[in-house]
């Protein structure tokens, strides 16, 4: 898994679920996860879900939360308030401080969950799971390249060599590409439509960069 989570309660949950929960927060959207419009609810499948999360021991009754229940809730408000967002694969990321993120998994088509991690060393953890960032030792940092997302994968055979990542801070953010290919790496603006040849040490910085509290 790309990053541990510090606890994990046995915490699945649909999005609907998490849209209840929501419900008792503010109700507003969630950044990187499906929009709240998406969902058609009505009272049958309100009180269907609220059943739902009465067995799963997050509801109590439909109307209160029991110790669980509240956990998780806290887990999804601190989520909300983040100064930055990353998305990566499944894992959507909310980053609290220097140490701490709250980070909301999607397990599978249906099924979330939502946990506390530690990202002190978070570098290392990507390391670790993208090891063809360490396969390439002689990657240079030269001069970008225009091309379109779409040619991508036709001009650069980097297979499963590859990563999306993004990142939001209020109205603004990234989006990107890393890869390798040819044993060099890349990084690809997808805003920007410039693809960056980088050395293994430059791709570093830039992934600090992405998960500091403050920069995007």
């Amino acid at each position: 898994m790309l990053i541990k989570p510090e606890r994990r309660n046995g915490n699945k949950m649909t999005i609907q679920e998490i849209f209840i929960l929501n419900s008792i927060l503010d109700g507003k959207e969630i950044c990187f996860l499906p929009e709240l419009s998406e969902i058609k609810m009505t009272e049958p499948l309100d009180h269907a879900i609220k059943d739902s999360l009465i067995r799963k021991g997050f509801l109590e009754n439909r109307d209160q939360l029991t110790e669980q229940g509240f956990l998780i809730t806290r887990r999804l408000m601190n989520y909300k308030a983040a100064s930055k967002y990353i998305k990566i694969m499944s894992l959507s990321i909310g980053i609290l401080n220097s140490e701490e993120a709250v980070m909301i998994n999607q397990l599978s088509k249906k099924e979330y969950d939502i946990t506390v991690i530690d990202i002190r060393d978070i570098t290392h953890q990507f390391l670790e799971t993208f090891d063809f960032l360490n396969d390439a030792p002689n990657s240079k940092t030269m001069e970008e390249i225009k091309i379109r997302a779409d040619k991508l994968e036709k001009t650069y055979n980097f297979k499963n060599n590859y990563f999306e990542l993004q990142t939001k801070i209020y109205q603004t953010g990234t989006e990107e590409a890393y890869f390798r290919a040819d044993n060099q790496l890349y990084m690809y603006d997808y805003k920007r439509r410039l693809l960056y040849p980088k050395s293994h040490a430059d791709i570093i910085n830039l992934l600090k960069e992405r998960f500091m509290e403050n920069q995007a």
